[in-house]
């Protein structure tokens, strides 16, 4: 089973150099633990197995565990290498931008401007800064066209399970 996931962690993430890890293992553990108790409501500590950790934390969560698989160092030369070709707009974006995730302050940052203009390049290159530091950033669009574009990115109704049903309105809207 960890094989199976790994796999297709792979799969789904080409560029990344994803290993096994504890974190693979005890999602495992958790997978074969929700069967026992399907089946006969047992936990793998009743049967004499080993049991999950059940936190809050990576191990329960595909989004996070990738996050963590980032090569920093690469990241960092990409940063470093790709700073300096910003263009002033751009920068202006990019160092405010970071200085709000420098001073963890929180908010909501939308990028708006025609199409081919330079929106792309800015947002990869916080994304790699971000993560070079080993912290976590969801890269999230609105269109999937728009989400692969960004390193890791996912369209927002997918990511984070939104309701979204476009069969059933004709007019769909999200509500919360």
């Amino acid at each position: 089973m960890s094989e199976g996931i790994l796999a297709r962690l792979r799969r789904n993430n080409v560029t990344y150099d994803i290993q096994f890890s504890s974190e693979i293992f005890n999602k495992v553990l958790i997978i074969l633990e929700s069967k026992c108790m399907s089946i006969c409501s047992k936990t793998l500590l009743q049967l004499g197995l080993q049991s999950p950790e059940r936190n809050l934390d990576i191990t329960n969560n595909a989004d996070l565990l990738l996050e963590k698989n980032y090569n920093t160092a690469e990241l960092g030369k990409f940063v470093e290498s790709n700073n300096p070709l910003l263009t002033d707009d751009q920068r202006k974006a990019y160092d405010h931008i970071m200085k709000c995730i420098n001073k963890e302050k929180g908010g909501i940052i939308f990028l708006d401007s025609p199409g081919v203009v330079g929106k792309t390049f800015p947002i990869n290159l916080l994304l790699a800064e971000i993560r070079s530091k080993n912290k976590i950033s969801f890269a999230m669009a609105s269109s999937d066209i728009a989400a692969t574009l960004m390193d890791g990115g996912r369209i927002v109704h997918s990511a984070l399970e939104l309701p979204l049903n476009i069969n059933v309105e004709e007019y769909p809207i999200l509500q919360y």
